[in-house]
């Protein structure tokens, strides 16, 4: 048998060996993922996750490969076993810390924490900025006070007032206009903070991939992560998407003048918004029963719940509402992207099992 077939069998038997376990381990990933997590994916996922099964199997060849060439350069298999463990310590742990640090040291990055307290900045600014419009519209208005029957509000903008008088609606539906403007002009703050941010961090993260290109293992985990659309890149996009979504869906509020309408702010008709002296009789009537008779109270209370529950109004019409879709790649387009990585980690694979065949080969067995 020559050197050369009796390399290769023993390389094909460490690769044939593993590659079962290989596949065991996906198929159970993929069966917790899709089964359990009750995940679907589309066909370019799916074809994801072929390129990633096959970008697994050149890393464990490569591995296979590498450690034919530690055993024809080593006399003794103690101390191949023993290279090839520092070797493997090396690429997956030492380089990748490393070249994070050296990242670091060439690019200065901010810390997020200080990014995060600038945003709860702009955060009580821009509450402020409403409460002092809220108190300025009430003051021109000369409302006393602004009281509603229901008044669902989530802090995020999201208002939904039933029962009231018609000039506490009026007030309501101006400060909404009011709002969305404040915040659209508070979310393009904070995209600038984030953009700002992502941009030191993306020039960082380039030099940090440059240097992790002495290490096959970061090689196969920023090849994973493209393959998979879960890179520093795809995030980014994501960002970008859902900005450019929020336009589109601010857009198409402001074409059909939803900001100016009142049910911007309320399923009701405005018929059933009383006149600002009947609502205050009624409130003044509530008072004093609730005080009285608390049980007659609290029977009119149910009775108002039923009369302005959710089943009493039709639901909102959001077929032509713009919808966010992801940006999906195609299986070519997540190959296109983690096409450098593999051509490494297969130049990788085929220098070091040239490598080991060729070192053997001239080997002396004296």
């Amino acid at each position: 048998m020559s050197r050369y077939s009796f390399l290769l069998g023993k390389w094909l038997g460490v690769v044939l060996t593993v590659l079962p376990i290989l596949l065991a381990c996906f198929l159970l990933a993929l069966g917790l993922v899709v089964l359990g997590g009750g995940i679907r994916f589309s066909g370019s996922e799916w074809m994801g996750v072929g390129w990633m099964f096959l970008a697994s199997f050149v890393y464990l060849a490569f591995f296979a490969s590498f450690g034919i060439l530690v055993s024809s350069l080593t006399a003794r298999s103690v101390t191949s076993i023993v290279l090839c463990m520092l070797s493997w310590l090396t690429f997956l742990f030492v380089i990748p810390a490393l070249s994070s640090y050296a990242s670091r040291s060439m690019v200065a990055l901010p810390s997020y924490k200080q990014v995060e307290n600038e945003k709860v900045e702009l955060f009580w600014s821009m509450r402020g900025e409403c409460n002092k419009r809220w108190v300025e519209l009430r003051d021109s208005m000369r409302l006393q006070s602004l009281q509603y029957l229901f008044n669902m509000e989530d802090g995020e903008g999201m208002k939904d007032i039933r029962g009231g008088s018609r000039l506490v609606l009026e007030h309501t539906r101006r400060m909404a206009v009011v709002e969305a403007n404040i915040r659209m002009d508070h979310a393009e703050r904070l995209w600038k903070l984030d953009k700002e941010y992502s941009r030191i961090l993306s020039a960082q993260r380039k030099w940090q991939d440059i240097l992790n290109l002495l290490s096959p293992s970061a090689t196969y985990i920023r090849l994973m992560a493209r393959l998979g659309n879960t890179d520093a890149d795809a995030l980014l996009s994501y960002m970008s998407d859902a900005r450019d979504y929020r336009k589109r869906f601010i857009q198409y509020l402001t074409d059909r003048d939803l900001f100016y309408s009142a049910s911007y702010v309320t399923p009701c008709r405005e018929d059933e918004f009383m006149p600002q002296a009947e609502w205050e009789a009624l409130e003044r009537q509530w008072e004093r029963l609730q005080k009285e008779d608390p049980a007659a109270f609290e029977k009119t209370m149910k009775e108002a719940e039923k009369q302005y529950a959710d089943a009493n109004y039709s639901p909102v019409d959001v077929r032509d509402v713009p919808r966010f879709c992801p940006r999906e790649l195609s299986g070519w387009q997540r190959a296109k992207k983690g096409m450098r990585a593999f051509v490494l980690l297969s130049l990788l694979l085929i220098g070091f099992l040239s490598g080991g065949i060729y070192i053997f080969k001239r080997y002396d067995l004296r």
